[in-house]
């Protein structure tokens, strides 16, 4: 839909949370569900890597030859 409404060849969503799930009965006690500085930068480099690899890919060459096919 944003190809042929907008001209945009790939798109990404990131999605998280800043608080991450509450603990509940029966949850090991020293584990934090919330997320930490630590998570958002591990997050950010795992990020950076699909990126990297999607742009250095045959996997974007085939996207954009299917795209030109449906245009």
């Amino acid at each position: 839909m944003c190809f042929k409404e907008l001209g945009i060849m790939h798109s990404f969503t990131q999605e998280t949370t800043y608080y991450g799930r509450e603990k509940e009965e029966g949850d090991p006690p020293n584990i934090d569900y919330h997320m930490n500085v630590q998570d958002f930068k591990v997050l950010g480099v795992d990020l950076a890597k699909v990126i990297a690899y999607y742009l250095n890919s045959e996997f974007t060459d085939n996207l954009e030859a299917e795209a030109i096919r449906h245009k």
